[in-house]
């Protein structure tokens, strides 16, 4: 599933403040998490994630977590800043 211009993975699970750990066609990866906040209840291993790459060629991690689909089905943003971006 594709949402607008954002690539989808799969959530693998959360390694320290700012890092999500993610799978996309096989490949796992490290992408930023904005969001310094507990998040117990979205950060579901397998949930599906999207994704927005970086124009900033020389950044660590040029992918960001901007979505998790919860269980549930509802989409919850992560990435606070962008939130009114994103929709």
């Amino acid at each position: 599933m594709q949402l607008g211009s954002l690539l989808t993975a799969e959530f693998l699970g959360r390694r320290k403040r700012f890092l999500a750990d993610v799978r996309c066609k096989g490949e796992s990866f490290t992408a930023h998490l904005a969001n310094t906040g507990s998040m117990k209840s979205l950060l579901g291993k397998g949930s599906s994630a999207f994704l927005s790459l970086s124009n900033n060629p020389t950044r660590k991690y040029p992918y960001s977590l901007e979505i998790l689909k919860l269980a549930s089905g509802a989409f919850a943003c992560v990435n606070t800043a962008r939130a009114n971006s994103i929709v």
